[in-house]
């Protein structure tokens, strides 16, 4: 195997006393695929260090490894020195993406309010507009009695991740989270500390399917399942891994049942004889859904598993090696199947408030809810039960195995 030197990038952070980052540089060992990564650190205290990976020539830096992958003088508790080591592992996290436009970027930070972004997002922006929620059933034929009536609401702009949360950077919070003292760890379990939701289960590592576990300091992902959706992680832990990375005017949050809705119908189907029964197809029938989500006994190459997630964004339906699947209009992946989603709406008979505000009753995080609304069908369910305006609820401490969640970013001020 070519030995591939990867170009270096310096980064500073600027402020008082703030650490200072130098000399970095990447060289991926000879026939293998680990990457030795080296840099200086000057800081009067010990800093938090954090590696980022482009895949474009230094354009952007999206790529947060896994904590799984890397290892050395990276995370939280690194002194200052020279030739400071970190060995990432490739093999873990971005087999499919070597080329010579790979650079590295490490940052360091020092400071309790100093939190870090979300590993690897990839957002798409939803227009303001207006959408009939629920089933149209002249458009859409039968379905629930809980889709219906319809209602026209209000929607403010806003940002949803293209993909459903991964164990990569579920693990990656729970380490973070776990380091600043904000979470417990219990038998592999995730419980918070602090808040509204102290005491709260966040993630169960005890219970099948075991995607992340923690063995000393060290977070570590299941081979194979680095970049399928995180699950067994209940409402709270959803809201949790939000509100950790909300900072500033930047909000981090669960999409509310009319955003979940609005994102998977696409900007042009939001009402009427446009209202598709099914998501990501090209005629909103069943029959084009076959091909082009993750169901029961849908063929994808996990259907022997016992637990069938696939990697986010991936066709299944047998394709190998996997490659990513047709997204909806909004550029939006696995709307319908793979796993379940979490929205931040509580589960409540329709109709809908005809103004969607995340300070509505129906939205409150406090609220005291029984259910909290659950969007998109799974793995486990079968492809009639993609339909987009198909709608379940449950606890919000509950975590099962096809059950997960994608966010949504927001100003502070809607």
């Amino acid at each position: 195997m070519k030995q591939l030197c990867f170009g270096f990038f310096v980064f500073s952070l600027l402020g008082l006393a703030a650490p200072q980052v130098s000399n970095v540089t990447a060289l991926q060992r000879t026939d293998t695929k680990l990457v030795d990564i080296r840099y200086d650190l000057a800081t009067s205290e010990d800093a938090r260090v954090i590696v980022r990976i482009s895949t474009d020539g230094g354009t952007t830096f999206s790529l947060l490894p896994s904590a799984a992958a890397l290892a050395g003088d990276v995370g939280p508790g690194i002194a200052a020195g020279t030739l400071k080591h970190v060995i990432w592992d490739m093999r873990l996290d971005y087999d499919w993406q070597f080329n010579g436009d790979m650079r590295v970027k490490v940052i360091a930070e020092t400071g309790a309010g100093a939190v870090p972004e979300p590993a690897s997002f990839e957002v798409s922006t939803i227009a303001a507009g207006t959408l009939t929620l629920g089933r149209e059933q002249s458009a859409e034929g039968d379905g629930d009695s809980d889709e219906v009536p319809t209602s026209q609401v209000t929607i403010n702009q806003f940002e949803i991740s293209k993909f459903e949360v991964t164990n990569e950077q579920y693990a990656e919070f729970l380490r973070a989270a776990w380091t600043a003292g904000e979470i417990q760890m219990i038998n592999a379990s995730a419980f918070a500390l602090s808040g509204p939701f102290a005491g709260k289960l966040l993630y169960n590592g005890q219970t099948d399917p075991i995607r992340i576990t923690k063995i000393g300091d060290t977070f570590t992902i299941s081979e194979n399942y680095v970049k399928h959706p995180v699950v067994n992680v209940s409402w709270y832990g959803a809201i949790a891994f939000c509100q950790y990375y909300t900072t500033g005017d930047t909000v981090y949050d669960l999409p509310t049942e009319a955003e979940w809705e609005m994102a998977a119908r696409g900007p042009t189907k939001l009402a009427g004889a446009d209202h598709e029964a099914y998501p990501m197809t090209t005629d909103g029938t069943v029959d084009d859904m076959v091909s082009k989500a993750n169901f029961l006994n849908s063929g994808d190459i996990f259907e022997s598993q016992l637990y069938k997630t696939t990697q986010v964004g991936s066709y299944n339906g047998g394709q190998i090696p996997v490659g990513f699947d047709q997204a909806n209009d909004n550029g939006l992946y696995d709307m319908a199947g793979n796993v379940r989603e979490w929205c931040r709406s509580g589960y409540s008979p329709y109709p809908y408030p005809s103004a969607d505000s995340v300070d509505h009753q129906v939205n409150s995080l406090t609220h005291p809810w029984g259910t909290r609304t659950i969007r998109g069908g799974s793995w486990s369910d079968p492809v009639l039960e993609l339909r987009i305006a198909g709608r379940r609820g449950d606890a919000p401490g509950s975590f099962v195995p096809d059950l997960g969640f994608r966010v949504v970013r927001r100003s502070i001020n809607q």
